[in-house]
């Protein structure tokens, strides 16, 4: 929360144009290079950090975020830890999954950080399975 009034307002405005209701849930899988060209056209420079925060702030105590926060690296490394365990989704969802508001669910290949209510569902999942009736896909 440390961008402007100019930085928070443009993006809270681009949340809406978007469609996004502050009350939604919703998956962010994403390419920043456009919000980032798009924050450049208005002659403000911008973090991922920020995009987050804006986010973060546009969403009411109903809404909540979810990244992608996938490592297909631990299947051949054969470790896996909530904490130190990168996302290879980007860096959105990298900079999600190291907030410190973040909650990351325990599967190790196929692992989300959450920000809301639905973090504790998330976190109460013990799938097995990457995309079954028993994870977050479903």
């Amino acid at each position: 929360m440390l961008f402007s009034n100019n930085v928070s307002s443009l993006l809270s405005n681009l949340w809406s144009d978007l469609n996004i209701d502050p009350s939604d849930t919703i998956l962010i899988h994403s390419n920043i290079r456009p919000i980032i060209r798009y924050c450049l056209k208005n002659n403000i420079n911008i973090t991922p950090s920020e995009i987050l925060d804006s986010l973060l702030l546009y969403m009411n105590p109903d809404g909540n975020l979810i990244f992608p926060t996938f490592n297909f690296d631990v299947i051949k490394e054969g470790y896996f830890s909530l904490e130190d365990t990168q996302s290879k989704m980007g860096l959105l969802s990298e900079t999600a999954r190291l907030h410190i508001d973040s909650k990351r669910s325990q599967h190790p290949v196929y692992s989300f950080s959450s920000f809301g209510r639905i973090s504790n569902e998330l976190l109460s999942l013990t799938n097995f399975t990457s995309y079954g009736s028993d994870s977050p896909f479903q």
